[in-house]
């Protein structure tokens, strides 16, 4: 795995209870390792790569942080699905998590998915 439930825990702040699991950690837990999966295929997705080992600490990060995007759409969906913007506009919130800013971040570790020809 690119991160831990532990390191998505102590940057979003998370608790079961904000999710709805009050006395299940284990289900709460389960839930966080799932999202983490989905945030690993779209960071491999992204960067055309999978790590094995020696996950770099930037992809971690990024890990990290999508999975926090994630529980925040989450959070945000579920409480309500439709924000109010002013007195004649609404507005559905966004299901992007996957930000430009992780992106940029990611950037660096992209490989290349051209074909290169050789004529000879």
């Amino acid at each position: 795995m690119y991160c831990t439930v532990d390191d998505v825990k102590n940057l979003s702040g998370i608790k079961a209870k904000s999710l709805g699991f009050k006395d299940n950690e284990k289900d709460f837990e389960e839930l966080i390792e799932d999202w983490i999966e989905q945030s690993e295929g779209l960071i491999n997705s992204y960067c055309n790569r999978k790590w094995e080992s020696d996950v770099p600490l930037a992809v971690k990060n990024v890990c990290i942080r999508l999975v926090s995007n994630m529980i925040a759409f989450h959070i945000s969906r579920g409480e309500k699905p439709i924000k109010k913007v002013n007195d004649y506009t609404t507005k559905i919130y966004s299901s992007e998590v996957f930000t430009s800013d992780l992106k940029q971040d990611l950037k660096p570790f992209k490989k290349s998915s051209r074909v290169k020809v050789f004529r000879i």
